[in-house]
């Protein structure tokens, strides 16, 4: 596959390959700085992604959902805080409610002390 990406970029091919790209319009109903895997022309200038257009209030919902977990997270890490980080963790689908996210949060927070910020 990787083979298949360099020489589309280095030989301008413009072949078609799904890739995780800025938004910026792909999905129209979804916010641009989310970052979306869609089909993209790939060539010498980069990525070019293909439109989709609106999706699906369901398929949306499941979206965003998805980026405001990883946006909060990524804040987390930056600003050294453990609510967006709890606030991470109770978003997710894979934890779902707040006494739980704070339980795998501690558990992360200690198992990975000295790895990550400090959390306040």
């Amino acid at each position: 596959m990787m083979i298949k990406v360099a020489e589309s970029i280095a030989f301008n091919k413009n072949d078609r390959h799904i890739m995780i790209v800025e938004n910026n319009g792909a999905i129209a109903n979804m916010q641009d700085d989310a970052m979306v895997e869609v089909a993209c022309e790939l060539g010498a200038n980069g990525p070019r992604p293909l439109g989709v257009g609106n999706i699906p209030q369901f398929h949306l919902g499941l979206l965003v959902n998805q980026v405001s977990v990883e946006k909060l997270l990524v804040d987390a890490y930056f600003d050294h805080s453990y609510q967006k980080a709890l606030e991470a963790f109770t978003l997710s689908r894979l934890v779902g409610d707040a006494k739980k996210a704070r339980k795998v949060l501690d558990a992360l927070v200690e198992a990975n002390k000295g790895m990550w910020p400090e959390l306040n």
